[in-house]
């Protein structure tokens, strides 16, 4: 027994019991370690085995009965192998996986984690679906779009949509993520250029709606993602809306497009009295190689705004090749 009084033995028990204390944590440590390296290794063996046997089922007409393995396997075994081998194959083998996926009803607890009650989760399940996307995959996530109550997870939802090549068409988009009451952000614009090119018309009628005039930048900006020169007709129209950031959108979706037909609006944006909408269009007139603004580009590269010369002087350049009178007045100017 160690007496209280004296000190040494006192630091002799105390230093014993923490030299005990550490001895039993680092075989604690080891234990661990040798389980999980144990486990890993078994994880391995059973994605060699399930993978193994899914790839022959891929090359059966009846993959059930090659499945032996895969069918005894677990739920979470089975998700792991088929994540590593959906990212693996194309084409009909990954049809294949999809329907061998479906037939184990692999994905029905990451469908119903989209009811919880738990935000995270719910993001959670829909990345998960993401990486999938089968049929039913895609249908929980349309219902999650369409129904959750989180404007946050309906966004991840139409972005895994996005992705996925299942986006709803445009007009139930607006509805379906509240557009009309919410802020847009960079993420709801890339979702609609997305769909530009799929749902044309339908978004040209819209960028015309005033039932969805505070959307109609971002609507009017989509339109230059769809690659069709019939485009051009509207982003004419929209070049002369009352609001700038419409007018400032008609001109980023007419450089995309980048057909000179849309020259004769937006050379005469040159002059408008909003700086946004000028300095768009003196963009526009280098990258569409508008050399008959060659006068008025040079007017601008004196402006007081620094930001309307320092645009108006890289459209110069843009146009150094600009022919014969275009050429000397730049080489002049030079």
């Amino acid at each position: 027994m160690i007496s209280a009084n004296n000190p040494g033995a006192i630091a002799l028990g105390v230093s014993c019991a923490f030299a005990a204390w550490m001895i039993l944590e680092m075989v604690f440590l080891l234990v661990h370690r040798w389980s999980a390296e144990r486990r890993e290794a078994s994880d391995k063996r059973m994605d060699l085995i399930l993978t193994r046997d899914v790839l022959e089922a891929l090359d059966e007409s009846d993959a059930h009965d090659v499945l032996r393995h895969f069918d005894a396997a677990s739920k979470t075994e089975q998700l792991r192998a088929m994540r590593h081998l959906i990212q693996l194959v194309r084409g009909d083998d990954r049809d294949q996986l999809f329907e061998i996926c479906e037939r184990a009803h692999l994905f029905d607890e990451t469908l119903r984690k989209l009811g919880s009650p738990i935000k995270a989760r719910r993001i959670e399940s829909v990345r998960e679906l993401e990486l999938y996307g089968t049929a039913s995959c895609v249908e929980g996530l349309e219902r999650c779009l369409a129904h959750d109550k989180s404007p946050t997870v309906r966004l991840q939802a139409a972005v895994a949509l996005a992705n996925l090549g299942h986006l709803p068409e445009c007009r139930h988009l607006l509805t379906r993520l509240d557009l009309t009451h919410r802020p847009l952000t960079r993420m709801h614009a890339s979702l609609f250029r997305s769909i530009a090119g799929r749902d044309f018309p339908t978004m040209v009628d819209l960028s015309f709606d005033d039932a969805f005039v505070d959307q109609r930048p971002m609507l009017v900006d989509a339109l230059g993602w769809t690659a069709n020169y019939d485009a051009l007709a509207a982003l004419d129209q929209h070049g002369h809306d009352t609001n700038p950031e419409v007018r400032c959108a008609a001109i980023r979706a007419a450089r995309r497009i980048g057909h000179p037909a849309a020259a004769m609006w937006i050379t005469a944006l040159l002059v408008d009295p909003s700086e946004p909408v000028r300095i768009q269009a003196v963009q526009a007139c280098g990258d569409l190689g508008l050399r008959e603004t060659v006068p008025i580009l040079l007017s601008l590269a004196q402006h007081q705004s620094w930001w309307v010369r320092t645009r108006a002087t890289e459209a110069l350049q843009k146009l150094r090749s600009a022919p014969l009178g275009g050429l000397s007045v730049l080489a002049t100017a030079a």
